[in-house]
């Protein structure tokens, strides 16, 4: 399950700290640019510059310790920007969050969430959840094997200013089982 998730192609380098990443991600001829910046108040901020697109900030999308894990940004070869935060080192309970922004009707939307938990001395415990925010359709899948479907109303949330912490860790886009 785990070797399923972290297997994504991607055509433009991982970004790690202040690294940017450029890629035309709006389809038109000029590269965006695509970095995590690194905050004096511990947290990270992914930000999208496009021009005319605007600048698409997501802040707080993670924490910058290298405790919490470890963040890498990335374009897929249809030119949605991946942000992936994993942890996977110190602890029993392993983590991976994987946030798609997609650009849709002239501005970038949170196009997917996927976020996989297992704990490494319990392998029945592990769980994979994954939302579609541009049809609404998800996946939740249990280590044993059971998958279930499940469905968010409305459309996709925009990516300016989107708050990852309401949004996703505090709020209901995915069901409260998918954390454990």
């Amino acid at each position: 399950m785990l070797t399923r998730i972290l297997m994504g192609v991607f055509i433009a380098a991982p970004a790690l700290g202040d690294e940017v990443v450029m890629a035309d991600i709006t389809g038109d001829g000029a590269a965006e640019h695509i970095q995590l910046v690194e905050t004096n108040t511990g947290w990270q901020h992914l930000i999208i510059d496009s021009d005319p697109g605007g600048l698409a900030i997501l802040p707080a999308i993670s924490q910058s310790n290298s405790m919490a894990g470890q963040s890498t940004v990335a374009i897929t070869p249809s030119g949605s920007v991946v942000f992936e935060r994993a942890h996977l080192g110190i602890g029993r309970h392993k983590w991976i969050l994987t946030i798609t922004i997609a650009h849709r009707d002239d501005t970038f939307k949170i196009a997917g969430i996927t976020y996989v938990y297992y704990d490494s001395l319990d392998t029945t415990s592990g769980r994979r959840c994954d939302l579609n925010l541009l049809t609404g359709n998800g996946t939740f899948e249990r280590a044993e094997g059971a998958t279930t479907t499940f469905t968010h109303d409305g459309p996709a949330p925009d990516a300016h200013n989107w708050d990852v912490a309401h949004e996703f860790w505090n709020g209901d886009l995915i069901p409260k089982d998918c954390f454990g």
